[in-house]
């Protein structure tokens, strides 16, 4: 994968190859080669490799896009030359600075909104923050970077470690707010194979989402229990950041095999491939039944015999769900307002950054 034209310059100079093609890289950013011919390489929008939009939408036949660039794939309509300036221009303020947030603050100032974007953590970026610090996924951060600069860079207002209260609501008063405040892990012990039957010791310390995870550097274990209930990346991410803290990993799934949401086999098999000799054990259509400081018991989703295996940390990666305690006082101040992304419902990169570029085109 070459993501620069300094890279593929060097191949050619080596005598590697006579000509490079860079398919990702220029769905992600048509004008690569012309922002790097007038030395605007930090302008340039990066492919992260996720396949979300390009060779997934391909294999499941909705046709070539892109999960950094909504336009893909919808120049006539998305294209940068469409958007249309605003006549009267809105006070916008964005509850949330994760992809979809941003994408609808960087489109609606471009339009010539004045735009607030208001987010909790000390950074933006969202969950994309803990995406990032997956081995063989640091290539997130470079989406993640581009998509601060290119915020900054169309006049938003960005304000950052900024919880948005009822009175901050009052104090800015915004003709339209946009809640792209995500989703957040369950926290209930539910596993979808048996929906009302959580497992026992849900509420110990040593069981964890994904996101407790990647933000705790200091997170260790010798024997680590990974529960998949979304079959994407999200658990196999966190399956192989344990594992590169010198953990084994037990990793559980209701599905039928690992990952069945990824988007294809491109995209599972080089993880095989590099769990071959690592200490990890695969169990498919189980679920859990209990854990404890040091084992977990899981068993068929159907029926069987109780299996025990060691458990000191326990992943439970959940289908989130939205972040929706501030509607309450935004329907009360009778606001115009709009949700973006997660805050509608759980869905992948491809959908956010989507859903947030229609947002800053409609308001």
């Amino acid at each position: 994968r070459y993501r620069t034209l300094e890279e593929v310059e060097q191949v050619i100079r080596r005598g590697d190859a006579d000509m490079v093609g860079m398919n990702r890289a220029t769905i992600a950013d048509p004008d690569l080669v012309l922002k790097t011919m007038e030395g605007r390489e930090d302008e340039i929008r990066p492919c992260i490799a996720c396949n979300q939009g390009c060779l997934g939408q391909l294999m499941d036949g909705t046709g070539v896009g892109c999960a950094v660039n909504a336009a893909a794939g919808f120049e006539e309509q998305l294209g940068d030359d469409k958007l249309n300036k605003v006549e009267s221009p809105k006070k916008i303020l964005v509850i949330g600075g994760g992809p979809s947030g941003m994408e609808t603050a960087r489109i609606a100032a471009l339009r010539g909104h004045e735009v607030i974007l208001a987010e909790a953590m000390a950074d933006l970026g969202g969950t994309l923050n803990y995406a990032g610090m997956a081995p063989t996924r640091q290539q997130f951060n470079d989406f993640v970077r581009w998509a601060d600069r290119a915020v900054y860079a169309a006049g938003v207002d960005v304000r950052l470690s900024t919880y948005v209260t009822e009175d901050d609501l009052a104090s800015i008063a915004p003709d339209h707010i946009v809640l792209a405040t995500g989703a957040e892990p369950r926290v209930d012990g539910v596993q979808l194979s048996h929906p009302g039957e959580p497992f026992e010791g849900k509420e110990l310390a040593h069981v964890i989402s994904s996101n407790e995870l990647f933000a705790d550097s200091n997170c260790q274990a010798t024997n680590a229990l990974v529960i998949d209930e979304t079959g994407h990346y999200e658990a196999l991410a966190a399956a192989e950041f344990l594992i590169s803290r010198g953990a084994s990993v037990t990793f559980v799934t209701r599905h039928y095999s690992i990952a069945p949401r990824m988007e294809g086999p491109h995209m599972i098999e080089p993880f095989l491939e590099r769990m071959a000799d690592k200490p990890f054990t695969f169990h498919e259509r189980k679920r859990v039944l209990k854990v404890d400081g040091q084992s977990a018991v899981i068993k068929s989703i159907h029926d069987g015999p109780e299996i025990t295996i060691n458990a000191d940390l326990v992943v439970h990666v959940s289908m989130n769900r939205p972040r929706d305690e501030l509607v309450p006082a935004i329907k009360e101040t009778s606001i115009p307002f709009s949700y973006v992304g997660d805050a509608i419902s759980p869905r992948f990169l491809v959908a956010a950054i989507a859903s947030g570029n229609a947002a800053g085109r409609t308001i």
